[in-house]
């Protein structure tokens, strides 16, 4: 169930629900994804099946750095969480190998059973108004 519930919650945060309170509540997600992944690329094994997931989650981080011109801050806020949400969704699968089994215990020894819950509560929660209004990263 908490498979299920963490993909759904993927899936919503990842729409273009371009909505104020939901645009600050994904704004927040994006920041605290960050330190969780540094934390598990930290944590991870260096052999060889994890060299190809390692470049995964950097290539995941580089969009924090990228600036592309014209690109609003939802937009991006939105790229990173497809990306971490395309990335994680290899592990929560039910036929998972041994190395996706091990990573998705790293993401969950860095929070992200409670990251699901708290963030999926709270986008559930959150209001609708315009967001294009106060549009700065």
């Amino acid at each position: 169930m908490k498979i299920i519930l963490a993909i759904l919650f993927l899936a919503l945060a990842a729409q273009a629900a371009v909505e104020r309170d939901s645009y600050q509540v994904m704004k927040e997600m994006a920041a605290n994804l960050k330190p969780m992944i540094q934390a598990v690329l930290k944590d991870m094994p260096t052999t060889a099946p994890y060299r190809k997931i390692k470049q995964d989650w950097q290539n995941v981080l580089s969009i924090y750095d990228e600036h592309k011109d014209g690109e609003k801050c939802i937009d991006k806020v939105n790229r990173i969480i497809q990306a971490f949400g395309n990335t994680i969704r290899n592990y929560l699968k039910r036929n998972t190998n041994e190395v996706e089994k091990e990573m998705l215990r790293l993401f969950n020894q860095h929070g992200f059973e409670v990251f699901t819950d708290k963030y999926g509560q709270m986008l559930q929660s959150a209001k609708n108004p315009e967001y294009e209004l106060n549009d700065r990263c």
